[in-house]
């Protein structure tokens, strides 16, 4: 059992305005063709351990300078060199962070947007263009298929990117199914739980992107 998590804190663009007070979780929002957020991530040194993890995974160029805002992202929050920073992997291949200990971070993509999220707690981040199609129908529990506003035009791909959120939340998006994950949206508030466990989903429309941040609020083992 994990205790209730603040609200995130949703931050856009250089770290330099970035507010540390307290101890809420970040999302943070980049833009890969950013040359201000470019100038950041080369500032960030890679070790050989890092390029060596990178080096067969596809598109590795832009996930090292991925890892290089990791490592800005939690260097910053740390209020530590980004030299200290130290990252792994989970036993199915998700970010895992060695060095500052008690935080867990997530990362998301669709270029050239990047969603970073970091907490104290387990989470998973997602994003998709407002625009992008909707999910199947089948990827929707009868439930969700029930509770969709048919005025609302992106309420279903709004669940699809909760779901992934999820998954992450709990585990590898690609070993927890969509249907298998029921997401709630009452007054404000939006949940999403599965065998594996429940997390509380933070919502976030701008910049033509829908964004979530799912906290864990249990988890199973």
């Amino acid at each position: 059992m994990t205790e209730a998590s603040p609200e995130p804190i949703w931050h856009v663009g250089s770290l330099d305005t970035l507010n540390t007070a307290g101890d809420r979780p970040l999302a943070w929002h980049v833009r890969l063709d950013d040359p201000a957020i470019a100038a950041t991530a080369a500032r960030v040194r890679l070790t050989p351990e890092d390029l060596q993890d990178l080096a067969p995974r596809p598109d590795s160029a832009t996930r090292a300078v991925r890892r290089q805002l990791v490592k800005a992202a939690l260097a910053t929050l740390a209020a530590i060199h980004p030299d200290r920073v130290r990252l792994g992997r989970k036993s199915g291949g998700a970010p895992l962070v060695l060095s500052p200990s008690g935080r867990h971070i997530s990362v998301a993509g669709r270029w050239p947007h990047i969603l970073i999220g970091v907490s104290g707690d387990p989470l998973g981040v997602d994003l998709e263009p407002a625009d992008a199609l909707p999910p199947p129908r089948d990827a929707l529990t009868v439930a969700e298929r029930a509770a969709l506003d048919p005025a609302d035009g992106d309420a279903a791909l709004l669940r699809w990117v909760m779901k992934e959120a999820h998954a992450k939340c709990v585990g590898n998006a690609s070993s927890v199914t969509p249907e298998t994950i029921e997401t709630v949206i009452i007054d404000g508030s939006a949940l999403a739980y599965c065998a594996a466990g429940r997390s509380r989903c933070w919502l976030n429309r701008q910049n033509g992107l829908i964004a979530v941040m799912a906290v864990a609020q249990t988890l199973c083992t």
